[in-house]
């Protein structure tokens, strides 16, 4: 990683994690350029990355001030907060993601009942007979991963699917840090689920998923991603 990378991440870092709060004030760009050993100029497109991100806000003739991005959010401060969630999560991170989670996944699978197509049925009893079979965190994590990435792909919502894609690395490892024994015992949930979605039941298929996305939500505050 660069010099430019490291501090662009140092600082994406502690704001995300609060160690930089709201208003904080930060150093110059000619004070950032000699601490770091770095050129003005390099400064000076690392401000504007994370202005951009919606990290900071700079004033003419002023110094810049950490930004409350947690309520004006840019458009690039999502994948800021992804891949703070891959490297460096916090309870916080944890909580609104999982929070995202329980909400719209339930909303998928009424939608994937709406919608699904035979290869999506396909799809779903194939990623669910290897959970079933799994026997290491590894497999069963990834057949997790590919039974909720069929969900949002079956609800035929493209933002959905792109949403998936965005979070597939995040909740791979939180999958994977998670015990199988733990997770294994809402097997039967899942079954359910693709059970209504088979019989394109909407109301039981976002019933049974709410309940799925609350209690799995409950065992991996149990057992924390690290």
């Amino acid at each position: 990683m660069e010099l430019k990378d490291r501090i662009l991440e140092k600082y994406r870092i502690k704001i995300i994690n609060g160690e930089l709060k709201e208003g904080v004030v930060l150093p110059t760009q000619r004070e950032l350029a000699e601490s770091e050993s770095i050129s003005k100029s390099v400064a000076n497109s690392i401000f504007n990355t994370l202005e951009r991100e919606g990290l900071i806000r700079s004033y003419p003739r002023k110094k810049s001030v950490v930004a409350d991005w947690k309520n004006s959010p840019t458009c690039y401060t999502l994948q800021v907060l992804i891949d703070a969630a891959k490297k460096s999560p916090t309870d916080e991170t944890i909580k609104t993601f999982e929070e995202f989670r329980i909400f719209n996944e339930g909303k998928c699978a009424a939608l994937a009942a709406q919608h699904r197509t035979t290869a999506d049925l396909e799809k779903l009893k194939e990623a669910l007979e290897k959970i079933h079979k799994a026997r290491d965190t590894e497999d069963f994590a990834a057949a997790h991963l590919a039974f909720h990435e069929t969900i949002f792909s079956a609800s035929h919502n493209f933002l959905y699917s792109a949403i998936a894609a965005c979070f597939k690395e995040i909740f791979y490892n939180w999958g994977k840090s998670n015990y199988i024994d733990n997770l294994s015992t809402l097997n039967d949930l899942l079954e359910k689920i693709y059970g209504y979605i088979k019989k394109q039941d909407a109301v039981m298929a976002e019933a049974a998923m709410n309940i799925y996305s609350y209690e799995s939500s409950i065992i991996l505050k149990d057992n924390p991603y690290n």
